[in-house]
């Protein structure tokens, strides 16, 4: 089912436009706030902990190194991962850099999900919508009306030609959850068994900002 247009009326035009102001005042706030160190660290520590690529801990490190700011407790962990490994006997042995360097920098043996290991996953573009769902759930919205609001946060270019059933896919694979909730009771539920894993201390302040 692709995604529904508004009635031509004055009253839904004026719902529109509150509706698009909404969005560029939650988008505007989204995109300030993923850059401030706390929230960028948490979405770098929630891909690792999610996908188990090195990636994101990369990520983590270059961030930190521009922000001239130290590494969380979980960058340093993966660090002497990666010292104890590259210094074990198994690795000084080798004679083949290509085979072992993979599994000192701890890629998985397995490629996991879409993407590439250095490019592992492509949902994050749709972080804004995915968290102006998140909110308006958690706000008490049913799914449908919430992920109307999370279409006016998505790009445009991208947006007007997405069915509703597929930015409802991507949400779901931003935040890994891989049951089918349906009721807002279902979907508060599978989002806040996410949520809170990694993103507790921020929920509130999303809620604060979502119109």
């Amino acid at each position: 089912m692709a995604r529904k247009k508004h009635s031509a009326s004055s009253g839904a035009r004026a719902l529109d436009a509150t509706r698009r102001q909404a969005g560029r005042s939650f988008s505007e706030w989204y995109f300030d706030r993923i850059f401030k160190p706390d929230f960028y660290l948490a979405i770098a520590h929630y891909g690792w902990m999610n996908q188990q690529t090195p990636y994101y801990v990369w990520a983590a490190i270059d961030f930190c190194t521009r922000a001239k700011i130290g590494f969380p407790d979980w960058v340093n962990r993966y660090l002497a991962e990666c010292a104890e490994r590259m210094l074990s006997p198994d690795s000084t042995k080798s004679r083949d850099l290509r085979k072992v360097l993979p599994e000192i920098m701890g890629f998985p043996r397995k490629k996991p999900g879409p993407g590439h290991l250095l490019d592992p996953d492509p949902e994050w573009r749709y972080g804004a919508p995915a968290w102006r769902f998140a909110v308006q759930i958690e706000k008490g919205e049913k799914p449908t009306a919430a992920l109307r609001d999370a279409f006016d946060v998505l790009d445009p270019v991208i947006g007007d030609k997405m069915e509703a059933e597929t930015l409802l896919a991507h949400i779901k694979r931003y935040f890994c959850i891989t049951n089918a909730p349906r009721t807002n009771a279902e979907w508060k539920q599978a989002l806040r068994a996410k949520v809170t894993e990694a993103f507790a201390p921020f929920l509130e302040e999303f809620r604060e900002i979502a119109p």
